[in-house]
């Protein structure tokens, strides 16, 4: 796992006490904090094992030892628990992104550029693999739920295009962005497809994914 993966919090180390998001009543007190930390752990965990039909509150309240009631003192609804689950990984994303930026600006040529980009695409993708399955299968009745991810994508995108370039140095900087762009969108489309599909050779969690990635990532912006 790189630095930047390991430096950024987990969902569950967020300050759940100034997160504000509809449906969803702030945790001032530790106590509070705590059960609602562990009900977005464990929500994560049925998730990641399952998917959105997998995901009840009785079984996730049972998972942690909680009242049902404890439950709904937090949440509304399922869709609001797995709202803040997304809206949680959005946030992880974007700091992790920034981090993952950084990095890259400090390097100076493109595979090592790629492989700081690749592992904080698929480090944050495990981290919420069964929240994106669930936010992807929502999408599927409303296209609306994908848009933030879809939006943080593009603007991580059109970041790394600038710093992809200065190592690339290409005669054609047009062509070079859309290549960029290509490479990211084939990126994606693997990362979405294991976590929806898992068709394999290769899983979320095999430690080649990595590497496969930054040489598809290398060789496509050299040809």
């Amino acid at each position: 796992m790189s630095s930047v993966i390991a430096d950024q919090p987990h969902i569950a180390d967020f300050d759940l006490g100034d997160t504000v998001l509809p449906g969803v009543t702030p945790a001032r007190q530790k106590r509070s904090q705590d059960t609602m930390r562990a009900l977005l752990q464990a929500g994560e965990g049925i998730l990641r094992r399952g998917g959105y039909d997998d995901l009840s509150i009785d079984g996730l309240c049972n998972a942690i030892g909680a009242s049902v009631g404890a439950f709904y003192a937090r949440f509304e609804s399922k869709d609001a628990f797995l709202n803040a689950l997304e809206h949680l990984a959005l946030a992880h994303s974007v700091g992790l992104g920034r981090q993952a930026l950084a990095a890259a600006a400090t390097a100076g040529d493109v595979q090592t550029i790629c492989r700081i980009l690749v592992e904080a695409h698929v480090g944050w993708m495990r981290a919420h693999e069964g929240t994106m399955r669930a936010a992807l299968q929502r999408s599927s009745t409303d296209h609306s739920r994908w848009a933030p991810f879809k939006a943080q994508g593009q603007t991580l995108v059109r970041a790394a295009i600038p710093l992809l370039l200065k190592a690339m140095t290409p005669a054609d900087e047009a062509a070079s962005a859309l290549r960029i762009a290509i490479a990211y969108q084939v990126l994606f489309g693997v990362l979405v497809n294991i976590v929806l599909n898992d068709p394999g050779p290769l899983r979320l969690r095999d430690a080649a994914l990595e590497d496969e990635l930054t040489t598809i990532m290398v060789r496509s912006l050299a040809s």
